[in-house]
């Protein structure tokens, strides 16, 4: 980076994680998931132990429909903090798309008991038993 060689002074790996996890997160919102994911990935590089980081990397690869991958993500975030509801819900909507319904439902449920007011959590939760209803040929109401 030019601005550490201008000044000698070495930049903060957590710095530039953020700073990068910014940029994936702007990108992300501006439906360039693509460039999400680089940005992401570069943070990743900066600080492999922040789970925000592998989350929304796992957001937005979801956003692409690359569903493994991004469990693959949730599973990395849920290795560095077990108890992220956010990662769960999003684990349990990357599988509802792969069909995994008994999956994606013990995932909504763990998100929800560890935040009971989740409010997407208990949207998602209703989704899939509602979609898992509908795959076995019963009458959704």
């Amino acid at each position: 980076m030019e601005a550490e060689a201008a000044s000698d002074k070495p930049i903060d790996p957590r710095a530039a994680a953020r700073e990068w996890n910014a940029l994936g997160c702007k990108a992300a919102s501006e439906g360039r998931c693509r460039d999400a994911i680089a940005a992401f990935e570069r943070a990743i590089t900066a600080d492999a132990n922040d789970p925000d980081l592998f989350n929304n990397r796992g957001y937005a690869r979801a956003a692409l429909h690359d569903h493994a991958a991004a469990i693959a993500d949730f599973d990395a975030a849920l290795q560095l903090r077990p108890n992220f509801a956010a990662a769960l819900n999003n684990r349990g909507l990357a599988r509802l798309a792969l069909c995994e319904y008994p999956a994606a439902a013990v995932d909504f449920d763990r998100a929800l008991e560890l935040e009971p007011d989740f409010v997407l959590a208990s949207e998602s939760r209703s989704l899939s038993r509602r979609r898992r209803r509908t795959r076995a040929g019963h009458r959704v109401l």
